[in-house]
This record gives structure tokens, sequence and C-alpha cells, in this order.
């Protein structure tokens, strides 16, 4: 077992998952919210904050199980590895007014693209100076021990002056693609390598 595992009840009519998919100019969040067994004219609203402070707000009702939102942020603030600036959000199912489930996550606000053979983070170039990361922890081989473990190697990457990893044929914890994010670490992601291929 190489992530967390957790046990966790839920009301049932839920949100089950959430996809938070940035855009620039003008800036906003897209969200693609999943509902499982959802009421009659159920909705979902969700609060954009930052420091605590609402800055944007969005509600969409629930359509085959899906809640589809654009919520606009002006004047957002762009994350990056020099300003891994996250807004929170705080999202609640609804059912006419009551409130039927709770969740919280987060998003930034920044767009990666290629243009020609350049790397563009929020429509300025950036070198991508990275290490290759294969995920060994001492004493856990592909488990890390703690969410320390994790912040130890962030930390000694940015250290040594790089601002990104690519790692390296591993899907690695939630917790540390989390971290990453706070952090302002670019990640490169892989899928693992397939160790036999069978029917």
């Amino acid at each position: 077992i190489w992530q967390t595992v957790w046990l966790e009840p839920v009301p049932d009519a839920s949100i089950r998952s959430l996809r938070g998919v940035p855009e620039l100019n003008p800036d906003r969040i897209r969200l693609s919210v999943e509902v499982e067994g959802p009421p009659s004219k159920a909705r979902v609203a969700c609060s954009v904050r930052s420091a605590h402070q609402e800055v944007a707000c969005g509600e969409a009702p629930v359509k085959d199980g899906v809640a589809e939102m654009e919520i606009p942020i002006p004047s957002a603030r762009r994350w990056s590895p020099d300003d891994p600036h996250l807004y929170d959000l705080d999202l609640t199912l609804l059912s006419g007014n009551e409130k039927v489930d709770r969740a919280k996550s987060y998003a930034g606000v920044r767009e990666i693209r290629i243009q020609g053979r350049r790397l563009l983070l929020n429509g300025r170039p950036i070198r991508f100076k990275s290490v290759l990361d294969q995920g060994y922890f001492p004493g856990g081989i592909y488990t890390a021990a703690s969410d320390e473990d994790y912040k130890r190697d962030i930390h000694l990457v940015q250290a040594m002056g790089f601002n990104g990893v690519r790692k390296h044929q591993k899907v690695e914890d939630p917790r540390w693609y989390f971290l990453c994010d706070r952090l302002g670490l670019l990640v490169w992601g892989e899928m693992g390598n397939a160790w036999e291929f069978t029917p």
C-alpha cells in the first residue's frame, strides 16, 4: 500500500468528486462537481476564498449527477513557484434551503502551455529546472512515513535551485501533490510502468 487509505462516512446524497480547471484572461475557474445520489432539484454552491475572505462565488444545478459552473475571479493572484497562491473552495450540496453535504478543496489560477520550443507559465517563459524523483523513502520503499518526509524532499529540491520534479513512472500519494501545490513545486507526472501485459 503506497497511498493513504481512509474510511469516511457520507450521507446518501453527497459530493463525490471535484475537477477544477483554471483559465486566464479573464481569470476564472471552471468546476465540475460530481454528486452521488442527488435529491431532486439539487444544486451545488461554491465559495472561493483567499485569506479567509470570499473573493468569488458560484452556483449550478445538478444535471445527470454533475454540477458544472464557471466562477470568474477578478484580478486573480496567479499561482507560480515564486508565489504559490491557492484559493480555498467551500462546496455545499443543496436541496431547497437544506444543506445536504459539504466539501472543501482548493485551486490555483495558472496556465501552462507550449509556444514553439518555449514553456510558458501564465503567459511568460519559464525554464523548467527539475530533478528526476522516483519516490523512494528509507524504511518505506514507495511509502513516506509522514508528510514531513514529503516536505523535506520538496524543500531539498528547492534549496538546490530547482523549481520542479519529474515524477518517474509513479503516481504519488495525493498528499505529495497537495504539498507541491502549497510549497510551489512544478510537477511533470508520468504513468506507472506496466510490469506485465496480460489479458
